[in-house]
């Protein structure tokens, strides 16, 4: 899970509901962008990609239900929560039957879209991170080529697949581009952990903010803006292979 501020589009032809909504959101932390009615909404979605979308539902032109079709077609990973009043719940239900995550009904308490929006970016992102994974794993179940007849690569190469099998920590030092990260590659394709993901950590682009949060994680309500459970690199990579890079000085 990811608590990392996420960008949301916040849709509604009423200036009032539309800036209340707005305002929830960035308290949350997020950062906001506001559209007037559904075509300025799509506008934006053609510009930028969103996590999460809240939208009124009932909008002259483009309303809601048209606006969410358009959204899964172009952004289907984006997630979507409807709002509507009371007599339009009919047509919610359609709407999540159609894709959107949930519905809420105005006049909406700050508690209820606090807990809708976490609930929809916790979703956005374990779907991002199942997908990541699933591609790291076949990319690591391909052996990386390494292509070369120096001594030196050739005898870099056989240290690695001696220390391959075993629970050794490994450095790997060399210049940017020599293919370090390569060399990471091929011993985890070569370990006993080779069916498991390899979690990469760039340390160079941590800024020193979130280098806690990103290495341990945390729990949910650990500090002001700690609105999920996230789970460090280092726990996500118990068991398996955890690659860690910076540029060499």
């Amino acid at each position: 899970m990811n608590s990392t501020p996420s960008h949301i589009l916040a849709v509604d032809d009423d200036p009032l509901a539309r800036e209340f909504l707005a305002e929830i959101l960035k308290r949350m932390g997020h950062r906001v962008s506001c559209a007037g009615d559904g075509r300025q909404a799509l506008d934006l979605l053609r510009k930028d990609s969103f996590p999460l979308l809240v939208t009124d539902l009932k909008m002259p032109g483009v309303d809601g239900l048209e606006l969410l079709r358009e959204t899964k077609r172009s952004r289907p990973d984006t997630e979507v929560i409807i709002a509507t009043a009371h007599g339009g719940v009919e047509s919610a239900v359609e709407a999540v039957k159609t894709g959107a995550f949930d519905y809420i009904t105005k006049p909406f308490s700050r508690e209820r879209i606090e807990t809708l929006v976490e609930r929809a970016l916790e979703r956005f992102h374990l779907k991002r991170e199942a997908v990541q994974l699933k591609e790291e794993l076949r990319r690591h179940r391909e052996p990386p080529a390494i292509i070369g007849r120096h001594p030196r690569l050739q005898a870099a190469l056989e240290i690695a697949g001696l220390v391959a099998d075993t629970d050794a920590t490994v450095l790997i030092r060399g210049e940017t581009g020599t293919g370090k990260e390569m060399v990471a590659r091929y011993l985890h394709s070569r370990s006993n952990r080779r069916d498991r993901p390899m979690v990469k950590v760039n340390c160079a682009a941590l800024p020193e903010t979130l280098l806690e949060a990103e290495l341990f994680g945390h729990e949910r309500g650990a500090f002001a803006t700690a609105f999920q459970k996230r789970i460090g690199r280092f726990e996500k990579a118990h068991r398996e292979t955890c690659s860690s890079t910076r540029s060499a000085t």
